[in-house]
């Protein structure tokens, strides 16, 4: 896999541990998805600073966007 993205620390398209959390999606008939850059630069670091008081490293602030999209796709529900 070679990642598409400005984000530096997901170049590698391996992450580490990802063999674990790979079997751990599986088993658990979990999902991994994507985000673009455009999501993960257009405002997670902003809001998790505001709502949480927390600073995230971008690679850390491609969750936001994630959750979002898994939820509009209705693979998690929300409420």
């Amino acid at each position: 896999m070679s990642p598409h993205t400005e984000i530096e620390t997901l170049t590698t398209g391996r992450p580490a541990g990802y063999p674990w959390i790979y079997k751990m999606v599986k088993a658990s008939g979990g999902y991994i998805g994507s985000v673009d850059d455009d999501q993960a630069f257009a405002r997670p670091q902003e809001l998790l600073a505001q709502s949480e008081g927390v600073f995230a490293e971008s690679a850390a602030a491609v969750r936001p966007p994630g959750v979002i999209r898994m939820a509009k796709e209705g693979l998690i529900q929300t409420g």
